[in-house]
């Protein structure tokens, strides 16, 4: 089904009109009563306009939830998927920036395994404790660099698209705006590592401002509500997984 949903600017229109037109109304009704009995056609309009905007809200509104519980059932599969990926490949982001900073890995959470959101916000934890000491780096070895450059890049160019589609979040400035600049900054420093072959102070510099953005994404994908109750909703849609036969 590729039913649109109504805008939220039209939602806060209707509205606006629907709360003006009846408090108008109502301060006509009691302090003009009588500029009201002489202007029977304007009382009627101001009626009509309430009557209209507050039904066509109403419409909207449920509209809207029709739609998005369609939506939510033909992209439960996916939804659910592309979060347990974001969730894998954050961790191995984290693993990454932890060995530029010579700290043992970051396991994977219990809870990550259950609730992908949960896990997200523990990896944006993470890579938010440890991002502002890699711009304090004068010196990283080469693979290590790879390493991260190479997972990072994994992640913006399959696993958001995937995400941003699922849950249709293509005009979230939270999560479209930090994805952006992720991927610049990865552009950036894939060049310098393919001229230079190491990363220098200005490197490092650009990575701790790319581990502030991927917290900042991180973050707007387990905190969105929307997200969140998509998520929740589709987790109910899934096919019940095969139970193979006891011998």
């Amino acid at each position: 089904m590729n039913l649109a949903k109504a805008p939220r600017s039209v939602i806060l229109v209707l509205a606006l009109m629907a709360v003006v037109s009846f408090g108008v109304g109502l301060w006509l009704e009691f302090f003009r009563g009588d500029w009201l009995q002489n202007h029977p056609y304007l009382s009627d309009l101001l009626s009509g306009v309430t009557g209209f905007s507050t039904s066509a809200l109403v419409a909207v509104v449920a509209l809207n939830a029709v739609i998005r519980r369609a939506r939510v059932k033909q992209w439960s599969v996916e939804m659910a998927r592309s979060l347990q990926d974001a969730a894998h490949g954050a961790t191995r982001i984290a693993n990454a920036v932890r060995s530029l900073v010579g700290e043992p890995r970051f396991g994977d959470a219990d809870s990550m395994r259950t609730d992908p959101l949960i896990g997200l916000k523990q990896v944006a934890d993470d890579i938010r404790s440890r991002g502002p000491r890699v711009g304090q780096l004068t010196d990283v070895q080469a693979d290590e660099w790879r390493t991260l450059l190479r997972r990072v890049g994994r992640f913006t160019s399959l696993v958001m698209p995937r995400i941003v589609t699922a849950f249709d979040c293509h005009e979230n400035p939270q999560i479209v705006g930090p994805w952006r600049t992720i991927e610049s900054d990865v552009a950036l420093l894939t060049q310098a590592q393919d001229h230079r072959g190491y990363a220098g102070q200005r490197e490092t510099v650009i990575a701790r401002r790319m581990c502030h953005a991927l917290v900042t994404l991180l973050d707007a994908i387990a905190q969105s509500p929307v997200i969140a109750d998509n998520y929740r909703m589709a987790l109910r849609d899934l096919p019940p997984e095969p139970r193979t036969a006891e011998t």
